[in-house]
């Protein structure tokens, strides 16, 4: 009979396993968390794009809508993001958004294949800001790509911006060989929300000046936030700036040290000394021209802002009495300021406020005024200008009403007929001045070979 040895004692050995068990546990977790943490920087640094290009090759998001119209995809981190929201939040309490500086936070932009970073701020006045699911943005792009051709532009939802009133604005100041902005819409979507259809307005930069095939020179403005800041007379004291809310006087060509160079070139003042001494030029012709010590065509394009001023009656614009909201580009060539059509709303509805032309009394700009005014009051212009843009009208106004009321999308026909016969009208007038002799002949016995005339102008424009 074989007799089997007594089994080993297992208790030790148990033991011993069960700790090599859960360090080698530990030792997993460990090495799990440490190559999810590589990945996960791996991811926001590099892989992000790369991850995503893949995604959209297997499944790709819609690049065009069904209104027909591009999809531009803001991806926008979430402390940017927090960021965003505490201003919009701000500006709505407020009635107006008020940054000393652009506040750029990063982003990046997706448009088809195409993805790139960017930078991108909140922007906009009281009446872009009431639309909560439609924040505005202003968008530069980075690493000299561009989208749509621009480089740098402004989101708005259309409803601010005057739905198709202002991109047939800007169209009709184009074909008129004015510099203005490209102007478009497309649809939004930020960190995956669709967010509807935006104006896509193109800002100050060297893409806008090569589509109109002119030279690139500064752009120059009124410091737009300090004069919204004078409308708060507690704000306008802690700034050392005058209280608008109850000097007007103070307003408009009164206030020449607000000229400031737009934001859109503040990198290459600071780093370039030829734009630093360009903008030192453009900026002292503005604050001669607002203080009155240069006259408007020894500052401004003559021909130009003559024709700018009849486009903005037509429109109603009112961007000479209200020209805070007013750009003006430096031409490097004519050593003049070029009026600059952008971030200007056209007024349609109601009475037109006409241009206060007073300070451009100037026989040059009075003349290229005159020419232009004639030749936009007559029908045949607005016949010229429906016509060559009847298509995009039929596709910008089919996308926008699957959005907002028709009625709201109907181009001011009527309105800009009217306007054309005052315009007409205005040009010949029945009498232009009232003239009369002045003193007393009967009184005093001495005669006298002087004769007094006395001379007034019955007319909002200059008469020689």
């Amino acid at each position: 009979m074989r007799i089997r040895p007594p089994p080993a004692q297992q208790g030790p050995t148990r033991w011993t396993r069960s700790h090599k068990g859960a360090a080698w546990l530990v030792l997993g977790f460990a090495l799990t968390a440490a190559l999810l943490t590589a990945v996960g920087i791996w991811y926001r640094l590099e892989g992000q794009g790369l991850v995503r290009s893949l995604v959209r090759g297997v499944s790709p998001q819609a690049d065009v809508s069904a209104n027909g119209l591009p999809v531009v995809h803001l991806e926008i981190g979430r402390e940017a993001y927090e960021v965003l929201e505490e201003q919009w939040r701000g500006a709505v309490q407020r009635g107006i958004l008020q940054l000393d500086e652009p506040d750029w936070l990063p982003a990046r932009i997706r448009l088809g294949d195409k993805e790139i970073p960017a930078v991108l701020w909140l922007e906009g006045d009281g009446a872009d800001l009431w639309h909560a699911d439609k924040w505005p943005f202003r968008v530069r792009i980075g690493d000299g790509a561009t989208i749509l051709g621009m480089r740098a532009f402004s989101l708005h939802s259309p409803a601010a911006h005057g739905y198709l009133n202002t991109w047939f604005y800007v169209e009709s100041l184009r074909e008129a060989g004015l510099l203005a902005p490209r102007y478009t819409f497309v649809n939004v979507a930020v960190n995956g929300e669709d967010r509807g259809i935006y104006a896509l307005q193109e800002s100050p930069s060297k893409e806008l000046f090569e589509s109109q095939k002119r030279s690139e020179g500064i752009v120059v403005r009124l410091g737009y936030s300090a004069l919204w800041r004078g409308q708060d007379p507690l704000d306008a004291a802690e700034h050392g700036l005058p209280d608008l809310s109850t000097d007007p006087a103070a307003t408009g060509l009164g206030l020449p040290a607000l000229a400031r160079v737009d934001e859109s070139y503040a990198i290459q003042v600071e780093t370039d000394p030829t734009w630093s001494e360009q903008a030192v030029t453009a900026l002292g012709l503005l604050r001669a021209f607002s203080s009155q010590r240069l006259t408007a065509s020894e500052v401004f394009d003559a021909p130009q802002m003559g024709r700018y001023i009849a486009h903005a009656n037509l429109w109603g614009t009112r961007g000479g009495s209200t020209w805070h909201s007013e750009r003006f580009a430096y031409n490097p060539v004519t050593s003049r300021l070029e009026p600059l059509g952008y971030d200007v709303v056209p007024h349609v509805s109601g009475q037109a406020h006409p241009l206060d032309l007073a300070p451009y009394d100037d026989l040059a700009i009075m003349e290229a005024y005159s020419q232009e005014a004639w030749r936009i009051s007559r029908p045949e212009h607005l016949a010229g200008l429906r016509s060559s843009l009847v298509e995009e009208i039929g596709r910008y106004t089919a996308a926008l009403a699957q959005e907002f009321a028709p009625s709201e999308l109907e181009l001011p026909w009527d309105t800009l007929s009217s306007r054309q016969r005052a315009l007409s009208s205005a040009l010949v007038p029945p009498q232009t001045v009232h003239a009369y002799q002045g003193g007393d002949p009967q009184a005093g016995n001495a005669p006298s070979s002087a004769l007094e005339i006395r001379v007034g102008n019955l007319l909002r424009y200059p008469v020689v």
